[in-house]
């Protein structure tokens, strides 16, 4: 019998709205936390606000997190001209990361393999929506439409919809992150996985 004891986030707390979920105005601002790796997808979610600035939707892209393809994503960012509608904020402590994510109004999870992502744990704990790639680890905590959404993988034009219709329905918006705080709070939060640990422990025992 094999047991799956999930990482856990220490809590959660309730997000400011946004200028642009309130009125519709200012930029999206949009981030992601991940290693700068070929694994991970940033390079989709570039070319996915870059489509959107194109389109006349004003966004704001931060990267978090630091690693080999650091100079490729800069070169990339470049050639699709996003200039300073892109921040790459480097690595950061656990602390700056809750900062970051909390003046967001969209989490994207761009990626082509994943396990249990500690970055949409806790975007989750923090009620932001969640876009993020279909790949396994990811299914195991987000319901495409409930706790947020799920594109395919590399899919620009997919991922650019998904964000595109979150900023033109911010009910919708609103919904899904506060759908993802309440599975986070009941399956995922540090006290629960406490708990889950416990009872391994318990059956190891007995």
């Amino acid at each position: 019998m094999v047991h799956l004891c999930y990482a856990g986030t220490s809590g959660s707390s309730r997000p400011a709205r946004h200028a642009y979920v309130l009125y519709g105005t200012g930029p999206l601002r949009i981030g992601m936390v991940a290693t700068l790796e070929s694994y991970k997808d940033q390079p989709t979610l570039l070319r996915a606000a870059a489509m959107l600035r194109r389109r006349g939707l004003d966004v704001r892209v931060q990267l978090v997190g630091s690693g080999p393809q650091a100079a490729t994503l800069r070169r990339l960012a470049g050639q699709l001209q996003l200039g300073r509608s892109v921040d790459f904020a480097g690595t950061l402590d656990r602390r700056q990361v809750r900062a970051a994510i909390h003046s967001w109004d969209v989490l994207v999870h761009a990626t082509r393999a994943e396990g249990m992502s500690i970055a949409v744990l806790e975007g989750m704990a923090t009620a932001r929506p969640i876009v993020a790639g279909d790949v396994h680890g990811v299914r195991e905590l987000i319901a495409d439409g409930q706790t947020g959404l799920l594109v395919g993988e590399s899919d620009v034009e997919a991922l650019a919809a998904a964000l595109r219709k979150l900023a033109a329905e911010p009910d919708l918006a609103e919904r899904l992150g506060e759908a993802a705080r309440d599975l986070a709070e009941r399956h995922y939060s540090a006290r629960r996985m406490a708990e889950a640990y416990e009872n391994f422990g318990d059956k190891l025992l007995n």
